[in-house]
């Protein structure tokens, strides 16, 4: 894949694999990492609604999981 990485990509970079670990939400685009360095959780993705551009979605507690 060419071009810049998308925000999914970096997260999966910086998650430090395999000491922390990534899942998918359901089955939307979303997905859930959570980051061996720190032990953060962070949701990245596309939202079901379309209208909505992809976003990280800390800024959209209503499309986050619950805790």
């Amino acid at each position: 894949m060419h071009g810049p990485l998308n925000e999914i990509q970096i997260a999966w970079r910086n998650c430090g694999q395999p000491s922390g670990h990534h899942r998918q939400i359901g089955k939307s685009n979303m997905s859930e990492f959570t980051f061996a360095n720190t032990g953060e959780n962070r949701v990245f993705g596309t939202p079901r609604n379309p209208r909505d551009r992809p976003v990280l979605l800390e800024d959209h507690p209503q499309a986050l999981p619950p805790q």
